[in-house]
């Protein structure tokens, strides 16, 4: 005691106390929030990345079909190329020959006509050679390129399957691949749905003919016999024509000039020689290359036909009432030059070379020398061996299209997963606040969903094109690209469904809860929680359901109990 009064101790213990407890309370509460929102984001990002992954799969495969098409066009715009040289070397060598014979008489021209027309002859001789041996080797690399394309697009699904499996392990290994949703059933279809492979030979697997009518015995009709009209049998396949069609007029419109039309003339060659008040004269080369049928197809896809010309034309003084008007063109007054090539798949396959280019302008405008490079040429043997078109592939969708197939997926693990665990949990504590319990969740699990697709982005801003107009998908230009998207609402019930989510347990992972041993079931889930793979297809609401594992309860990811399966979750 001192001055008369007793101090009280511990006043304040009570008061700490109480604040002691809110605090732990407060610092549970914010560690579960963290923790939970930490695990949704990462769970988020997965399925992302999961759903990303397979849509740049998908990207890739478009893109590769785009560039195997542009390589195949390539490879025939060079076998025309190719036929084209030859062409061009036989009308030389012909010109030089016929211009030699000519100035044979004449001594100072005499010898170098000679020599220009030896050398014409050796590089005719040469070329032949080397684009033979480059014609079989083009179409051996088409035919490479053709395979590569199919191969390609079987595989694509199981790389799917293969790149989903990885980027699910590496993102978050407690993942549980049992109740992981995905629409690969939709996708599996949509990827063979979306571009098909087309053939040219069944384009025109016949070049249509009228099968022959008259009367038949059928012991019907009048007196027993029937009467059945001719009838015309279309020649192949409809579709297959459309797209061959199509890829042809890619290939022609990609040729360059020189396998176009051939009528530029230099120096000399391109004067004018006029006979005042009488006539003029000049020179005409002419020529170009097109894509015909074979002796087997009446498609014109398989072989290339070269014409090349020169001639001399000339126009006449016109007068009218004695005063002259002009020169009258008369046409061709003497062919100088002709050649001719074909390729072809043996040395039988030879197509006449008027039916080839006969309605064309430069077979007409040097109609002469055209006929003279038919007479010598025409039974040549073609440039072989070059077989034409093969098999290609193109959008098998109508109309204008930007986007491509897709993937929805939704990824889930288990409340009671390593990073899930609550501070109770945790500390073994009871009664304090918690940010989730087990029963907050998608019957017992974490769910995140993500939506993907691909998509055809031509860059406008770079290269804009000077028609204005706009390039949509196909698969001639690379560029089609993954992206994500937003679900629909139907999406989005379809994935409640398929979690369970309705407030009665259904769907493709209540079911999977209660036969894997959650409430309600009486499954074992030791050894089957966890698979990386893509699930196996279930389509009763359009997604996929999980396919059963077989790696062993340590690889599982932590997971070792059987999921928390709650069938009177609401959300």
């Amino acid at each position: 005691m001192l001055n008369g009064k007793r101090h009280q101790k511990g006043q304040m213990m009570v008061y700490v106390t109480v604040m002691l407890l809110v605090i732990v309370g407060a610092v549970f509460y914010v560690f579960d929030g963290y923790t939970i929102s930490g695990e949704k984001n990462r769970l988020q990002g997965t399925a992302d990345a999961a759903a990303y992954s397979v849509a740049a799969v998908e990207a890739r495969n478009l893109n590769f079909q785009a560039y195997t098409n542009r390589a195949m066009i390539a490879n025939h715009v060079a076998v025309a190329q190719a036929t084209t040289l030859v062409s061009w070397s036989r009308w030389l060598d012909r010109t030089a020959e016929n211009i030699s014979t000519v100035t044979k008489w004449i001594p100072p021209l005499a010898v170098i006509t000679a020599l220009i027309a030896q050398a014409a002859s050796t590089l005719d001789a040469t070329l032949e050679q080397v684009m033979r041996m480059a014609n079989s080797a083009l179409d051996k690399l088409i035919l490479a390129i053709s395979a590569s394309q199919k191969i390609m697009h079987a595989n694509t699904v199981m790389m799917a399957r293969e790149a989903y499996s990885d980027v699910v392990k590496e993102n978050d290994s407690e993942v549980d691949a049992l109740y992981t949703l995905t629409s690969l059933d939709s996708f599996r279809k949509s990827h063979f749905d979306f571009s098909k492979q087309y053939s040219p030979d069944k384009a025109y697997d016949a070049c249509g003919s009228w099968s022959s009518g008259g009367w038949t015995n059928t012991g019907s009709g009048f007196l027993g016999w029937e009467w059945s009209p001719p009838k015309w049998t279309a020649p192949g396949s409809e579709v297959d024509r459309q797209y061959s069609d199509e890829f042809r007029n890619i290939l022609l419109k990609s040729r360059d000039r020189f396998t176009t039309r051939r009528n530029q003339l230099a120096g000399v060659m391109n004067k004018r020689v006029t006979v005042p008040l009488v006539s003029e004269f000049w020179m005409e080369r002419d020529g170009g290359t097109e894509l015909i049928m074979n002796t087997k197809n009446c498609g014109p896809y398989f072989k290339w036909s070269a014409v090349d010309t020169l001639s001399m034309h000339y126009a006449s003084a016109e007068w009218d009432w004695g005063v002259f008007k002009g020169y009258d063109d008369k046409g061709e007054m003497l062919p100088v030059g002709w050649g001719a090539a074909q390729s072809g798949n043996n040395s039988n396959d030879i197509i006449d070379f008027r039916k080839a280019h006969g309605e064309k302008p430069y077979w007409k405008r040097n109609g002469m020398a055209s006929g003279l490079a038919r007479w010598e040429f025409g039974q040549q043997q073609p440039v072989t061996s070059y077989v034409g078109m093969r098999d290609f592939r193109a959008l098998a969708e109508p109309g204008l299209l930007d986007e491509g197939p897709g993937l929805i997926v939704a990824v889930t693990k288990p409340a009671n997963a390593k990073g899930l665990q609550t501070a109770t949990e945790l500390t073994g504590a009871s009664g304090c606040a918690e940010q989730a319990k087990k029963d907050d969740f998608m019957d017992g699990r974490m769910v995140s969903v993500a939506k993907s697709r691909v998509v055809f982005r031509y860059p406008h801003d770079l290269h804009p094109r000077s028609s204005g107009t706009r390039e949509y998908g196909n698969l001639y230009s690379p560029y089609w690209e993954p992206a994500l998207s937003d679900l629909s609402s139907v999406e989005k019930i379809s994935i409640r469904i398929g979690v369970g989510a309705t407030g009665n347990g259904a769907g493709a992972v209540g079911q999977a809860c209660n036969d894997a041993g959650g409430a309600g079931g009486t499954g074992d889930d030791s050894s089957n929680n966890q698979n990386n793979g893509l699930p196996e297809s279930n389509t009763e609401n359009g997604n996929e359901s999980p396919d059963s594992g077989s790696d062993d309860a340590e690889d599982s990811g932590g997971n070792d109990q059987p999921p928390i399966c709650d069938p009177n979750v609401t959300v």
